[in-house]
């Protein structure tokens, strides 16, 4: 799946947040998310969100932003830096982990509105 599809995913998720649609056996662990700045010679960045509460629309906007990075027929390629955003957590017991790069242009804005809505 790629990072857009996992995104666009999880993004549906968090906005059906709280239906009833499927019962769960296991505890479902909390929505939330990890979001890293690396690399790039700018140092280490991270923050935590909490997706129930208080950090809802962070994280309605990271998702959002992920689930446009990858789109080849629009995308074009871009010399964005050696930056990477690393997106790790959960999401309605589903787990989330992808990696956006600044190779394209939609990247590179996928990047920058991630790391705005996440506060970096």
């Amino acid at each position: 799946m790629s990072a857009a599809a996992a995104a666009g995913a999880a993004l549906l998720l968090l906005a059906a947040c709280g239906s009833s649609a499927l019962e769960r056996t296991t505890p479902v662990p909390p929505d939330r998310l990890q979001v890293t700045a690396e690399g790039g010679g700018g140092g280490r960045f991270q923050v935590e969100l909490d997706c129930a509460v208080a950090d809802h629309a962070a994280c309605a906007g990271v998702l959002a932003a992920l689930a446009s990075a990858d789109d080849p027929q629009t995308c074009s390629p871009a010399a964005g830096g050696d930056r990477r955003l690393v997106v790790v957590g959960t999401i309605d017991g589903d787990p989330i982990r992808t990696t956006v790069e600044r190779r394209t242009d939609c990247e590179i804005a996928a990047y920058d509105a991630a790391a705005r809505a996440a506060g970096l």
